[in-house]
C-alpha cells in the first residue's frame, strides 16, 4: 500500500542513541521484500506441535493489531495478540485455553509465527556515523505511513489555504485540480 500511494523510496531519520547525533538514509522498499506479496486476502491456519500441545493458529492482521490496548504492558499485549491468533489447542484428546500454554510452547509459536510471516518484524541495524555506536532498531512501516498520510493531508490543506486566499478558489475547485496543476499555480504566487 505504501509504494502505491508514496512511491518506492523511503527517507528515514534517527537520533544515535548515545550521542544524539541526527543520522538520515533512504530507503528502497524493494529491499525489504522479504517474501513475494500474494494478492489472496483468504486466511491461512498453520499448526504448530509442540511439547504434546497441537496448535491451529492464524497470523495476526491489522485488525488484531487495532485491538491492542497501548496502556498495557508488552506481557500483556504479546499474550493477547498471540491468544487472539490461536484457534484450538489439543493435547491428549483435550482442549486447552491460550492461558494454559507454557512460556516455551508460547516462544515456539512466537517463532513459528515470525518464520510464516518475516516481515512482521523487520529490524534495521545502524552506525552511527559520529561516535560509532552500532544499535538494532525496529522499523514500523504502518506507523511510518501514518505519518506519510499526515504530512501529506497538512500540505494539502495548506495549499488548498493558500491558493483559496490568493485567488478565491472554492476547496472543490482546487481539490480538483491534479496536483501538477496546484503546483504550478503555487509556484506563481511563490514567484
Amino acid at each position: 500500500m505504501r509504494e502505491w500511494m508514496f512511491g518506492n523510496t523511503l527517507r528515514n531519520k534517527v537520533s544515535c542513541p548515545k550521542c544524539t547525533e541526527i543520522i538520515e538514509w533512504e530507503t528502497d522498499t524493494k529491499d525489504l521484500h522479504l517474501q513475494s506479496f500474494t494478492s489472496s486476502f483468504s486466511v491461512r491456519e498453520l499448526s504448530l506441535n509442540e511439547e504434546g500441545y497441537s496448535i491451529q493458529f492464524r497470523l495476526p492482521d491489522s485488525l488484531d493489531i487495532a485491538r491492542i490496548n497501548r496502556r498495557d504492558s508488552e506481557e500483556a499485549i504479546y499474550r493477547k495478540l498471540i491468544s487472539n491468533c490461536i484457534v484450538t489447542i489439543d493435547k491428549g484428546g483435550q482442549q486447552y485455553s491460550p492461558a494454559d500454554l507454557p512460556g516455551s510452547v508460547l516462544e515456539a509459536l512466537d517463532r513459528k509465527m515470525g518464520e510464516e510471516d518475516p516481515q512482521a518484524d523487520l529490524r534495521v541495524n545502524l552506525t552511527c556515523p559520529a561516535c560509532r555506536h552500532t544499535w538494532e532498531t525496529y522499523f514500523d512501516i504502518a506507523g511510518y505511513l501514518w505519518s506519510e498520510i499526515n504530512n501529506w493531508a497538512q500540505r494539502l490543506l495548506q495549499e488548498v489555504y493558500l491558493l483559496a486566499k490568493a485567488f478565491s478558489w472554492s476547496e472543490r475547485d482546487i481539490l480538483a485540480m491534479s496536483a501538477q496543476r496546484r503546483h504550478l499555480y503555487l509556484k506563481m504566487l511563490n514567484a
